[in-house]
């Protein structure tokens, strides 16, 4: 005859974190169900999950894969080849989502076999529980290992099913089941608020009936949603009847009042329920033991009970600071004070002092939800601080840095469009200034003002300092002004620092014209066009001389393709000058005019001596300048 069950209860539910790291198999269980199973994920938020999904999704393909165990009991073979299988499957899950390779989870599962027992079997902290009349016959005891932390503190963790080490699994049958006994199966999540005296106690008032066991139910629910972190999921499975007949047991546990005088069915008592202890196993408190100690008489004076009294009250305040101190040294104490610390930072504004609080915080050895909210707020200040430098260089006017600037606070939030739509803008602008800065530079190349042209071509070279065309412009003028040339490495340097210091090293600035000298005036015609042709000739050499065969500006004019134009030499063509032009035309003469010589005032007693003769140039068919 097999062994039969009621209608079995099943309770899964959320703890206080924000994540589900448990799993119960079948979700609605009947009388008929002969296989359950529990899991719990570890390991994080992402990882918890997919643990305690992975593990219980492994190990029931293997069981309804395999029908060997449906004829006879589970045993310690069966049972290691349901993990290994298991094993290798989280393995080649983790080969396809590298970032999840420390997933691991516990199990514990029971099936009723064919001859009416129970096998129970059971990987990690997941426990199972058979109870009769208020008293625990059975329980699987927790597989641990012992690590050492970075402190030297020797830490226990619970074993689990994961794909770099293989786990081994414990498997008991149980023969001696009964009706009215319970199974009862429950991941940490109800093991860390019930220790095995209040499941003991819980139990004993226990009659049989529907209602007294939703009540045991509602009362696990309610602390647990109390006092537990994690998530706590159970099955409360009651034995209807068994092909096993009663024996004799020495009992092993004395029922406490309440499993004597139960309550009224469908209640229980709850005076009793305290806060249980931190203790995973559960301790059983033994009986206390007196010891009487006969201490001599002895006679206390007034100045000796001065002396007692402040030696245990400097015992207790240096006992008070002791504790103090162990316990404001805990990584999590820590953790939430440096966080406290980068608020009140953060409202003030100093953003840098923030950001230093929170890398504290990260160097310590905290949990990884934790760690997830201290990067987040990280991250968030320092887009704040990289947000506030840029607004700092618009209003020093250096739009290259505000673009950096910009430019990082958008590698820490690539969602933000706020800051996208400031790049993009800061990017029109500093397109614009450049052309403004070329334009006025071929101005000024026109009028033979190569210095201020320079400037403004090294203001130009700061904001695309990749431009060879701008490097060539600048090498010109330092030519026109009979200056050496100069590298490009050294060109974007002294841009660099002009934009940053407004100042100019000795190396780029123009050397001071030579003392003027006074010309006596002349009235003649003649020289005066002489002159004009003399500047507009050397003007146009200068220029056709930089221009041949290059293209000056890179940039679009409102000319078409006028900004791209090769400009060619000769007695008459076009001269290109970015998005200007001027058409040029000329006839040489068939002498070169004579130049004409002009004798400086003596300083002799500020006499004024009569100017020499002037040579009349050749006539020339060139028209003076407009």
């Amino acid at each position: 005859m097999l062994t039969t069950t009621k209608s079995p209860f099943v309770v899964a539910e959320s703890g206080k974190q924000n994540w589900n790291d448990n799993v119960v198999y079948p979700s609605n269980p009947s009388s008929r169900t002969q296989f359950y199973l529990i899991s719990s994920g570890m390991g994080g938020h992402e990882k918890s999950e997919a643990g305690a999904k992975l593990v219980a999704q492994y190990i029931v393909e293997f069981f309804e894969k395999s029908k060997s165990p449906e004829k006879k009991r589970l045993g310690q073979v069966y049972v290691n080849d349901a993990l290994r299988f298991a094993e290798r499957r989280l393995q080649n899950y983790i080969a396809e989502n590298p970032r999840m390779f420390d997933t691991e989870g516990s199990s514990a599962f029971m099936q009723i076999n064919d001859d009416g027992s129970i096998s129970i079997g059971w990987i990690g902290n997941c426990r199972v529980y058979h109870l009769r009349n208020g008293e625990i016959l059975f329980r699987t005891e927790d597989h641990v290992t012992s690590y050492w932390d970075t402190k030297r503190n020797n830490l226990f963790k619970p074993r689990a099913i994961n794909a770099s080490d293989p786990a081994w699994a414990s498997v008991s049958t149980l023969t001696d089941v009964l009706a009215g006994d319970y199974l009862f199966l429950c991941t940490p999540g109800v093991t860390e608020v019930f220790d095995d005296r209040h499941i003991r106690y819980l139990f004993s008032q226990s009659d049989g009936a529907d209602a007294t066991n939703q009540a045991i139910i509602q009362k696990i629910k309610e602390e647990c949603s109390k006092s537990s972190q994690q998530d706590y999921s159970f099955f409360l499975i009651p034995i209807e009847k068994t092909p096993f007949v009663a024996t004799e047991r020495k009992q092993t546990h004395i029922p406490t009042p309440a499993a004597v005088n139960r309550a009224i069915t469908g209640q229980i008592k709850t005076s009793t329920v305290t806060p249980p202890p931190k203790n995973p196993t559960g301790a059983i408190e033994m009986p206390r033991r007196e010891f009487k100690v006969e201490l001599p008489e002895v006679n206390f004076n007034g100045r000796m009970l001065r002396n007692i009294f402040i030696g245990l009250g400097m015992l207790l305040v240096v006992g008070g600071l002791l504790y103090y101190a162990m316990q404001r040294s805990k990584p999590e104490n820590l953790f939430v004070d440096y966080i406290k610390n980068a608020e009140t930072h953060n409202q003030a504004g100093a953003y840098d002092s923030a950001i230093s609080e929170l890398q504290k915080a990260l160097s310590l050895d905290i949990s990884d939800s934790l760690r997830q909210v201290a990067t987040q707020k990280l991250h968030a200040n320092q887009q704040h601080l990289a947000e506030r430098e840029a607004k700092s260089w618009l209003d020093k006017g250096n739009l290259l840095k505000a673009k950096a600037s910009y430019e990082a606070a958008y590698r820490l939030d690539s969602s933000n469009t706020g800051i996208q739509k400031q790049i993009t803008e800061l990017i029109g602008t500093i397109e614009t200034e450049k052309k403004k800065l070329m334009l006025s530079a071929d101005s000024l190349l026109k009028k033979g003002q190569f210095d201020g042209a320079k400037s403004l071509l090294l203001d130009a070279l700061y904001l695309e300092q990749s431009n060879q065309r701008i490097f060539k412009a600048i090498n010109y003028c330092n030519l026109k002004m009979q200056q050496d040339t100069i590298s490009y490495d050294l060109a974007v340097k002294e841009a660099v620092e002009k934009a940053e210091t407004g100042k100019r090293s000795l190396a780029t600035q123009s050397t001071p014209p030579p003392a003027s000298v006074t010309l006596p005036s002349v009235d003649s015609t003649a020289i005066k066009a002489a002159q004009a042709r003399k500047r507009r000739r050397q003007q146009d050499d200068s220029i056709n001389s930089f221009y041949q065969g290059n293209t000056y500006n890179s940039y679009p004019s409102n000319g078409g393709n006028a900004g791209m134009s090769t400009v060619r030499s000769g007695s008459e063509g076009t001269v290109n000058y970015g998005v200007s032009s001027t058409t040029i035309k000329r006839n040489e003469p068939s002498s070169p005019p004579t130049r004409t010589t002009v004798t400086p005032i003596s300083p002799n007693n500020g006499t004024q001596v009569q100017p020499a003769p002037v040579e009349t140039p050749p006539p020339s068919n060139e028209a003076p300048p407009q």
